[in-house]
């Protein structure tokens, strides 16, 4: 598994140069996306954020927007009908989010293609947290309350993605409990997609694997 990996990783290191070239002359966008797993409820046993984690209403856009200015990717996600987790402080300021979908699938809003979401689970993406706030347990919080919703409507896993080259994320994640399942390579040129899915199986040599090389790589 490992040399396969590391065969994938020189295939895409050598591509790189000539995908960042493109960028000039085209609208090209390109990602590694890896996809992660968490089965079971989320428990957190200590929350250390004192604030509220409530779902948001389309009511919540112009408090959104304050926290991040994409009011009409927001207005689009409601009206398909994602939803939204929001952490409020006392006088309440949205000071973070994170969105969720359900299944049968997502379609990524940035590099249009189709995210299956499995029967059982929530799809979770585009978490935000001020970043002066990064550290005060908000992120905690958030899983903790999609907990809740898990059990209210019967679900067991969630799924995400972690940009390749976010290797602090990527190891918040794994402290949790998510183990990664595939690696999406994705190269969009205006409204169009090309999409590379490598299965993974997930161990203490891969998480390693991936967390060296998206280190150096950022």
């Amino acid at each position: 598994m490992s040399s396969s990996i590391g065969k994938v990783n020189t295939q895409l290191i050598k591509l790189v140069p000539f995908l960042r070239s493109l960028k000039y002359f085209l609208p090209i966008q390109y990602d590694i996306h890896i996809f992660l797993r968490y089965d079971g409820i989320p428990h957190v046993e200590r929350l250390l954020f004192a604030g509220i984690v409530r779902e948001a209403t389309e009511n919540d856009l112009p408090l959104l927007i304050q926290c991040n200015p994409k009011p009409e990717r927001f207005r689009e996600r409601f009206h398909h009908g994602d939803r939204c987790l929001v952490a409020e402080t006392p006088p309440g300021e949205i000071i973070g989010y994170e969105w969720f979908s359900a299944p049968p699938y997502h379609r990524d809003q940035k590099y249009h293609y189709k995210i299956s979401i499995p029967p059982e689970a929530f799809y979770l993406y585009d978490a935000f947290i001020l970043p002066q706030l990064r550290v005060s347990g908000v992120w905690l919080a958030l899983k903790a309350y999609m907990g809740k919703i898990m059990k209210e409507e019967g679900k067991s896993a969630l799924i995400t993605y972690v940009s390749h080259n976010n290797a602090l994320s990527l190891r918040t994640h794994f402290r949790f409990g998510f183990r990664v399942y595939e690696r999406v390579t994705v190269v969009t040129l205006g409204p169009f997609s090309y999409t590379h899915r490598t299965p993974l199986v997930h161990s203490p040599e891969l998480v390693k694997e991936l967390i060296m090389n998206n280190s150096s790589s950022s």
